[in-house]
C-alpha cells in the first residue's frame, strides 16, 4: 500500500536533498520483502505484521484503520463512524471475509460483500465509484481522499498492522540509518496530523 504513493513521495523529498543518493524501490508482498531484508537484498523494508522472524528488527506502526466512502455517502456527515452504523452496508473487502478486520465489528449477516481485492488502492477507486465502503490503512486513503471519496474514523479502533523492518545482523549503513530514522519520524508526524480526514464539515 505505501509503495503506491505514500512511500514514493518520501524518496523524492529525501533525494531531494541529497541530489547523488540512489536509492530503488520494489512494491512487493511482505513475505518477499521480509526474504529480502533477511537475505540483504534490501536495507529497509515495510511489511504487514505480525510474523515470526526473530532476524529482523521491527518497528511497528501505529496505523489505525479508516473507513472510505463515496464523498455524497449517508455517513460522510459523521466525524466518527461506529459499528452499528455499518448495518447493512455494501463492502469493498481487502481480504477474505473471513479474515478482514471488519469481522472484529460486525457479523457477516448485517454487511454485503460486494467485491473483495488484495489491493487497497483498487479499493478505494472502488469505493470512489459508488461500489461501498471500504475499511483500508491511512495511507492508501491519503492518496485518494478528495477524489470522490473521505475517510472517516472508525470505532472501535482496528490498527491495520504495518511494520519498517531491518536485518539484525546486519548493520545499516550511516545513510540508510538516516533514512530510516526520519521515515519513521515522517510516518509519526502523518499519523499525527491525520490530514487524511480533511475536513469534517458535511460535503455539499
Amino acid at each position: 500500500a505505501m509503495a503506491a504513493g505514500f512511500a514514493p513521495r518520501f524518496v523524492a523529498e529525501f533525494c531531494r536533498r541529497r541530489q547523488d543518493l540512489k536509492i530503488s524501490i520494489d512494491g512487493l508482498p511482505s513475505n518477499v520483502i521480509r526474504d529480502g531484508v533477511a537475505n540483504g537484498i534490501y536495507d529497509i523494508g515495510i511489511t504487514a505484521v505480525p510474523f515470526d522472524r526473530e532476524s529482523l528488527v521491527v518497528y511497528p506502526l501505529e496505523d489505525k484503520a479508516v473507513i472510505v466512502m463515496p464523498m455524497n455517502h449517508r455517513l460522510a456527515r459523521k466525524k466518527t463512524i461506529m459499528a452499528q452504523d455499518l448495518q447493512s452496508e455494501r463492502f469493498v473487502l481487502l481480504s477474505k471475509p473471513s479474515t478482514h478486520p471488519i469481522q472484529n465489528i460486525q457479523q457477516p449477516a448485517k454487511w454485503h460483500q460486494i467485491v473483495d481485492t488484495q489491493l487497497s488502492m483498487i479499493a478505494c477507486i472502488l469505493v470512489s465509484e459508488g461500489m461501498g465502503v471500504a475499511i483500508v490503512d491511512p495511507f492508501s486513503a491519503s492518496e485518494y481522499v478528495g477524489r470522490g471519496i473521505v475517510a472517516r474514523p472508525l470505532e472501535p479502533v482496528m490498527t491495520i498492522g504495518t511494520a519498517v523492518v531491518h536485518s539484525r545482523g546486519r548493520p545499516l549503513a550511516t545513510i540508510a540509518q538516516v533514512f530510516l530514522e526520519e521515515f519513521l519520524e515522517h510516518v509519526r508526524q502523518f499519523l499525527t496530523r491525520a490530514e487524511y480526514y480533511q475536513s469534517m464539515k458535511p460535503p455539499d
